[in-house]
Formats: C-alpha cells, structure tokens, sequence
C-alpha cells in the first residue's frame, strides 16, 4: 500500500494515509467504518468477522462505490499475501474472499474482469486509473 498511489479506478476508490494532510487522520478513518461494522455485525447477531487491527481482523483498504468496503484479512503473514475479503456494507450479502495479492486485484479491474461476482459491474467498462495528487 506504501507503494501504490492513492485514487480510484472506476468505482473503486483505493484509499491511502497519504490521501489525508497526516497520518493520524487516515487510521481513525478507517477506525470509523470499522466500528460502524462491527456494531451492524453485533446487531445482526452473527458475522463471520470482525473489523480492527488485529490478526484475523478485516482492515478496510478500499471501497466499491457506497456499496462494498475492500479490505485485507490480517495475519502473521507478509503483508503483500494478506487476503482481501469484499463486505456488503448493509451485511445482507455473504462476504467473498479473493486469495491474491491488493497489486493483482487491481490490475484484474484495470483489464475489465473482477474476481469477486458481486462487484462484477465494475467490469462492465474500461476505466483508467485516476491518481490523486498528495
């Protein structure tokens, strides 16, 4: 993530420390939409995961519009092999996991396919990628 720019691709938006003016604004961003989880999960009774920072956790990295969050599946694995788990934010659909790396995730929507069926809309056009200036 250190090394991929923030921005977004179509409607994907990657979302980075460097996006905001400090690096303490972005963890309690993403702190926010952790909390903002866990507490449908809790209300839903049951979820296959948890929201956080700690292994086994999902840290949000990304977004599908205002529909999905991206994010990686923590663990004493090198970052770089951290799963990326799709989550319907309303928590009515079940959560897809896709086992590679966030770079080939990417560039699988930049060439207009999509691993995980139910964003497959954002295959449905060509989109470059838009960077953001930081």
């Amino acid at each position: 993530m250190e090394r991929f720019p923030p921005g977004a691709l179509g409607a994907v938006t990657v979302h980075h420390p460097q996006r905001w003016s400090g690096a303490p604004d972005y963890p309690e961003y993403v702190k926010n939409h952790h909390d903002v989880m866990n507490e449908r999960a809790l209300q839903l009774g049951h979820y296959p995961y948890s929201f956080g920072f700690s292994p086994g956790d999902l840290c949000m990295w990304g977004t599908v519009q205002a529909d999905y969050l991206l994010c990686w599946q923590l663990s004493g694995r090198v970052a770089e092999e951290w799963p990326t788990v799709l989550c319907d934010i309303a928590m009515v659909e079940h959560p897809q996991r896709y086992e590679g790396r966030l770079t080939d995730l990417l560039l699988a929507f930049a060439e207009g396919k999509t691993p995980l069926p139910a964003i497959s809309y954002v295959a449905d056009e060509a989109w470059p990628f838009e960077f953001e200036a930081f």
